[in-house]
């Protein structure tokens, strides 16, 4: 049998046309696309600063009280200090130990001025400067 001779090419339909090529599309405009965009990253940024803000002010509120209870303690603190090292409570705690202290006599006793200070001393209270700071001095802390 003979092929019969066509004059069509191959890959092309007779009788058919591509619909997909005469369809009339309605795009998505791109101002619009591009407007939706910013406003999503606008709207997430301002959610992730509001979560930062308030992360940090319950921070902030959190050291606030740790601070408080620290004033507290550091008053508590001093006051029982205060307590403690007061003449009467020293007598007992002295009596309670057996220990007998007394005042030195008058004869016993140094004064030191500031003129009889040596001069590293003198020029470390005229300058404000501890030892440690002075150029060239290594210390070892």
């Amino acid at each position: 049998m003979a092929r019969k001779a066509t004059t069509r090419r191959r890959g092309v339909r007779k009788g058919r046309a591509n619909r997909k090529k005469h369809e009339a599309r309605v795009g998505f405009p791109s101002p619009l696309a591009a407007l939706l965009v910013v406003v999503a990253l606008l709207s997430l940024v301002y959610l992730w600063l509001c979560g930062r803000c308030e992360g940090l002010g319950k921070d902030l509120a959190r050291l606030e009280r740790q601070k408080e209870e620290l004033v507290a303690r550091v008053m508590n603190e001093e006051y029982k200090w205060t307590q403690s090292k007061a003449p009467a409570n020293m007598e007992r705690l002295l009596a309670h130990h057996k220990l007998v202290m007394i005042l030195p006599p008058e004869r016993d006793v140094v004064r030191v001025r500031q003129a009889q200070l040596p001069l590293e001393v003198a020029d470390h209270q005229v300058t404000g400067r501890q030892y440690a700071q002075r150029p060239g001095t290594f210390v070892n802390d």
